[in-house]
């Protein structure tokens, strides 16, 4: 901001009056402005290069703890591949805001009001003139606040299917040559593809609109500015020198109103990312024990359902009343076609999924009486999965 004080100084009394002593001044000043300049954002984009990477760091971290103590239904509900999406790219989104976003955020907030002040000194009625514009900016971003979130949601929504299905493709692979799939899933993908490219046009798109309406008012200000700037040159006998310095404060003031416009979107489009992190941070679908847990020590392998049922969501009962008792050295063998709940049953016993009603004894005790690490120690228990990755 003392760049205009300096060329002010230039015009009214270095060319006019010769002051050999005061050019010297303020090239030395202006020396000394643009060192202290880029020291400056040295210091502040390491500080935020730093503070993004340990917050995404951090954030991740207790994301994969949260996850990691989420039920087996979570993950049925849920593609693998779009969880890891929300854990990678909405992160990755918050520490570019934070790293790059957000540094100039501020900058343009507090270059703002700086200049603001400074034009209210120069000529509080040419500054009238030029602010006066700014409620049309506010009430521009209040407008678009809302679409560019919903949009960026959906962008997000729709990366992390395209995500999710690269990921089970790939771990499915063995399956998908062998059944000669390949077409069919490209086929998959490719629509995936074209939504999520879609909706990332869509989101850009109201980013962009929001750019051209903040300049259509900024230009309108420049016209308000140009007109009662010159009528005080040539009225009001305003001198040349303070005319430039105000109009080049007002060249500094309108690009940082639109810096202002365009990171208030950014912010918007990345508090969408933070959302959906949150989401998962407040899904409270987690494996819990008794606050009384207790370790059987040894476990004998006493097996007993009783009346046990189970049902995925809102769908049909998958176990219904089971009573089933297996005791300690006894094989049991249990038979039946796809989807008749041996899998289910199986995983009912290491509390995988939880039952809807009835208790599940093991050694006489209800297993959600029994510390989950306990139980599920490979001391006790051994599970061969039949899931095929796709």
């Amino acid at each position: 901001m003392l760049i205009p004080a300096f060329i002010k100084l230039l015009l009214d009394d270095v060319f006019v009056g010769g002051n050999w002593r005061l050019l010297f001044l303020i090239l030395i000043g202006t020396l000394l402005v643009y060192l202290a300049r880029n020291l400056l954002y040295f210091c502040s984009k390491v500080n935020a290069v730093s503070i993004g990477e340990n917050l995404c760091c951090n954030v991740r971290n207790r994301l994969f703890d949260h996850l990691q103590h989420m039920r087996l239904q979570f993950y049925s509900r849920n593609r693998a591949g779009q969880i890891s999406s929300r854990m990678m790219n909405d992160t990755h989104a918050v520490q570019l805001f934070v790293q790059d976003d957000l540094p100039k955020l501020l900058q343009s907030s507090f270059l703002f009001l700086g200049l603001l002040g400074m034009l209210y000194c120069v000529n509080w009625q040419l500054a009238l003139a030029t602010t006066i514009v700014l409620p049309l900016h506010l009430q521009a971003f209040r407008f678009f606040t809302r679409p560019i979130k919903e949009s960026t949601r959906a962008a997000q929504h729709d990366v992390s299917i395209v995500h999710g299905s690269l990921i089970e493709n790939f771990l499915g692979m063995e399956v998908v040559k062998g059944c000669t799939a390949e077409q069919r899933l490209g086929a998959a993908f490719e629509q995936a593809n074209r939504v999520s490219r879609q909706s990332q046009v869509r989101s850009k798109t109201y980013h962009v609109a929001q750019k051209i309406v903040a300049d259509l008012v900024v230009g309108l200000g420049m016209i308000g500015l140009l007109g009662f700037g010159a009528y005080h040159v040539i009225e009001c006998n305003m001198e040349i020198g303070m005319f430039v310095a105000f109009f080049t404060y007002v060249g500094m003031l309108y690009p940082t109103v639109l810096q202002l416009m365009s990171g208030g979107a950014k912010l918007v489009r990345t508090s969408a990312c933070t959302d959906r992190i949150f989401e998962l941070l407040r899904n409270d679908d987690q494996e819990t024990s008794s606050r009384f847990a207790s370790r059987l020590k040894p476990i004998r392998g006493h097996l007993r359902f009783e009346r046990v049922c189970f049902r995925y969501r809102h769908g049909p009962a998958v176990l219904n009343q089971i009573d089933l008792e297996v005791r300690p050295g006894q094989i049991c063998a249990i038979v039946g076609h796809s989807g008749a709940g041996k899998s289910t049953l199986a995983k009912l016993v290491p509390r995988f999924l939880e039952a809807d009603q009835g208790r599940i004894l093991l050694d006489g005790m209800d297993v959600r009486r029994i510390q989950t690490q306990h139980l599920r120690s490979t001391n006790h228990w051994c599970r061969v999965p039949g899931d095929v990755p796709l």
